[in-house]
């Protein structure tokens, strides 16, 4: 059985209200809470039509609005997939190079001005499913190493995993004031 560990002392919450600055970056957030990554699953997905595929639509807009009214000091984004080939799951965020389009940077400069628009910091989470990516969304998905991972249906995959899908959608993601990005990978 688990051992509570006894609290002696009352510790004061107070300093979560408190402005945060990040001094690297000379960012200032206006508390210490953050608003973690989750995924949504909220976008359109047409296995068939990518390109129309994991633009940010007036559902997820209205979820980050909630949020950016809601206290948070910083904000992050869930799955922002950086490849259309290797998503977490269907309906999520996509941007690559190879499905851009001023529709899509639109929609991502408008998700990035809403999580601000309460006074909150902004981070787009950007990722690779690797060997998480569903055998119905690619059979023979990439990523870091070649080590099955033997849980649910995912694909087999082959050992290829390159930061190169991180690096181009972040020259796309430059122009999009985001404040930071955080860059993860699924069980490669």
């Amino acid at each position: 059985m688990t051992q509570r560990v006894p609290v002696t002392s009352n510790v004061d919450p107070s300093i979560l209200g408190e402005k945060l600055n990040f001094q690297t970056s000379n960012r200032l957030a206006e508390n210490r809470f953050l608003k973690a990554a989750l995924t949504e699953k909220l976008l359109t997905y047409d296995k068939n039509n990518l390109k129309f595929s994991g633009i940010p639509n007036q559902r997820l807009i209205n979820l980050y609005s909630k949020w950016a009214h809601g206290g948070f000091g910083v904000i992050l984004t869930g799955n922002v997939i950086v490849d259309p080939n290797h998503l977490e799951a269907p309906g999520n965020a996509i941007i690559d190079k190879s499905i851009d389009s001023e529709e899509r940077r639109s929609a991502f400069k408008k998700l990035a001005y809403t999580m601000k628009s309460g006074g909150s910091l902004a981070i787009v989470q950007l990722n690779h499913a690797g060997r998480q990516t569903q055998k119905s969304i690619n059979e023979h998905p990439y990523s870091a190493s070649d080590v099955p991972l033997d849980t649910f249906k995912f694909a087999k995959n082959n050992k290829m995993m390159s930061i190169m899908s991180f690096m181009a959608q972040l020259r796309l993601l430059k122009k999009i004031l985001f404040n930071w990005c955080l860059i993860t990978g699924y069980f490669c």
